[in-house]
């Protein structure tokens, strides 16, 4: 299931988590109805993260459906697309033919914290005190490093002992 994407950070990132299992239909479409009012809500230009579970199941693996279904990917307000995967995710080379049929800046880490970093060194706009961390913390693919200040660290206490 795809959980509906949501503010990383307000206006500019947002989180999309795949867990691992079967995608429905209807899953896949509110996922990018989601991202489309998210993107007419944010500053250009808005990047998204795409934390995926090695074991997650798109609907069809049909590229015409999923070229057709993705308008969010042709969004004006698009910025990067960083997806999350392990060199061994099965939709890799999917995710690949996509991005360069819709010339969409997409890039592969191999996970959440490496995408924030990915964002953070492309768009000067973007750093780690302004991310809210609290939102990774599911994914299996989320390791906090270095990169995580004091400051994030407290914000993420206050938020948990409220």
């Amino acid at each position: 299931m795809i959980e509906l994407g949501q503010w990383l950070l307000s206006k500019r990132v947002i989180y999309v988590y795949a867990s691992a299992g079967p995608i429905s239909l209807e899953n896949w479409y509110a996922h990018n109805q989601r991202l489309v009012e998210l993107l007419n809500q944010g500053s250009p230009p808005v990047h998204i993260i795409l934390d995926s579970h090695p074991k997650h199941e798109i609907p069809n693996k049909n590229l015409k459906m999923a070229l057709d279904s993705l308008t969010y990917l042709r969004h004006p307000a698009l910025g990067h697309v960083v997806l999350t995967s392990s060199s061994k995710h099965p939709q890799i080379l999917e995710s690949a033919i996509l991005g360069h049929i819709l010339r969409v800046p997409l890039h592969r880490v191999g996970s959440t914290t490496a995408a924030i970093d990915y964002l953070c060194q492309n768009d000067p706009t973007i750093t780690w005190d302004k991310i809210d961390v609290t939102i990774c913390e599911g994914s299996h693919n989320f390791h906090p490093s270095s990169n995580v200040t004091p400051s994030i660290l407290q914000r993420l206490l206050n938020k948990l002992t409220r």
